[in-house]
C-alpha cells in the first residue's frame, strides 16, 4: 500500500521590519553622552594647555576618556594637598630650621607632580593611543661617556667631561657619575647604592638610596666630602592609563649634608642638605627618548633655603643599535652646560 505523500511546510512569513524609534536622550547609552565636544585633537590639546593647567584632566575629559580624566585629577588633587601642607606649614612656622628638611620635600613634591599630571594630560591628549615602548629598563648595565662645553659668568669652566654609569637588578641598583673639567680644579662624584622596595621588573621601581659625594670648587678649591640618605621612585605612566605608555616619572627625596673643607687653612663648614629631583621622560619612537629632571638642592641653614646645585637636565638618546645609543645633555643652571657622547648596555 502506498504511502500518503507528505506535504511540504509552507515558508515563513517574513516579520515586517520595526520601525525606527528614537530613543529619548534620557535613555540614550552613557558612552554616546560622553562623546567630545570637540573633535579636531589640535584643539583638544590646546585646552588641555589651558585652562587645563588648572581644571586637571580636561583635555581627556574633552577627549571622551573620562576614567584616565578621573586618574589624572586624582593624582593632581593629591599633589596640590601635599604642596599645600608644606608650604603652608612652612610659612606658618616663619622658615623653621627644624621643619624645612619636611616641609621643604613636600612643597617641591606636590608642585612638581602637579605639573607632570598637567604635562600628561596634555601628551595623552596630544597621541591618545600612547607613545613607544621606554628605552629605560631594569636588569641591565649601562655606561656612557660624553664631553662638551660650558659656559658660566663666574666659574673658569670651559670644557668639561661626564662618565656615568648604572647597574641595574629587580632588586638592587648602583648609579654613579663624575664629572671633570680640564685644567681646572673643578670636580664632582655621585655614587648612589641600594635595595629596591618595590620592582615590576620592568620600568617601575621604588628604591632606598646611600649617596656619597665629593665636590670641588674651580675657583675657591674647597672640597666638599658627605653622603645622604633617599628613596628614589620610577614608575612608568601606563599605570594610570594605557594612553600614558611612553611617560615615566621620577621622583627622589633625601636629605644629608656636606663638611666643606678649604686649601691653606683648617676651617670647615658643615652644609646640611636637602635631595629633591623631579623628572619626566618621554619615547616618541621606539629609538627615543627625552629627559627632563630637575633638580634642587637647599641648604637649610638659613631657615627657609639658599640654591645649592639646582639646576635642570635634558637627556636626549637615540638608539642606533639594540646596545649603543648617542647621548646629548643640556644642563641649565648657574651656567650652561652641552655635551655629547655614546651609551653602551649589556
Amino acid at each position: 500500500m502506498a504511502a500518503a505523500p507528505v506535504a511540504e511546510p509552507l515558508p515563513a512569513a517574513e516579520a515586517p521590519p520595526k520601525p525606527a524609534i528614537e530613543l529619548p536622550s534620557s535613555d540614550r547609552p552613557a558612552i554616546e553622552k560622553a562623546a567630545p565636544a570637540i573633535d579636531s585633537k589640535l584643539a583638544r590639546t590646546g585646552l588641555a594647555f589651558l585652562p587645563g593647567l588648572f581644571i586637571p584632566g580636561f583635555g581627556h575629559s574633552l577627549s571622551g576618556d573620562v576614567e584616565t580624566a578621573h586618574r589624572l585629577r586624582w593624582v593632581s588633587g593629591s599633589a596640590l594637598a601635599v604642596g599645600l601642607l608644606g608650604g603652608g606649614a612652612l610659612l606658618f612656622a616663619a622658615g623653621s630650621h627644624k621643619l624645612s628638611p619636611i616641609c621643604v620635600p613636600l612643597m617641591y613634591t606636590g608642585a612638581t607632580v602637579y605639573i607632570q599630571s598637567w604635562l600628561a594630560d596634555i601628551l595623552g591628549t596630544a597621541a591618545p593611543n600612547g607613545f613607544a615602548k621606554p628605552l629605560t629598563r631594569e636588569a641591565q648595565l649601562s655606561m656612557s661617556l660624553q664631553y662638551g662645553g660650558s659656559y658660566d659668568p663666574v666659574t673658569p669652566v670651559r670644557h668639561l667631561g661626564l662618565l656615568r654609569a648604572s647597574y641595574e637588578k629587580p632588586v638592587l641598583m648602583i648609579d654613579g657619575s663624575a664629572s671633570l673639567a680640564p685644567k681646572t680644579d673643578y670636580q664632582e662624584f655621585h655614587l648612589r647604592v641600594g635595595p629596591k622596595l618595590w620592582s615590576d621588573g620592568g620600568v617601575s621601581h621604588l628604591a632606598f638610596l646611600v649617596e656619597g659625594m665629593r665636590e670641588r670648587g674651580p675657583i675657591s678649591g674647597a672640597t666638599g666630602i658627605g653622603s645622604a640618605l633617599l628613596f628614589e621612585l620610577r614608575l612608568a605612566l601606563s599605570y594610570l592609563s594605557p594612553g600614558l605608555r611612553g611617560l615615566v616619572l621620577t621622583q627622589r627625596l633625601g636629605y644629608g649634608g656636606l663638611r666643606y673643607r678649604y686649601p691653606e687653612t683648617s676651617t670647615t663648614d658643615w652644609q646640611d642638605v636637602l635631595i629633591i629631583d623631579t623628572g619626566l621622560a618621554i619615547s616618541p619612537t621606539d629609538s627615543m627618548e627625552i629627559a627632563l629632571l630637575y633638580t634642587q638642592r637647599p641648604d637649610t641653614r638659613l631657615g627657609y633655603f639658599v640654591d645649592h646645585g639646582g639646576g635642570a637636565r635634558i637627556d636626549a638618546r637615540l638608539a642606533i643599535s639594540e646596545r649603543l645609543r648617542l647621548l646629548a645633555t643640556a644642563e641649565l643652571g648657574g651656567g650652561i652646560d652641552g655635551l655629547l657622547g655614546v651609551e653602551a648596555s649589556w
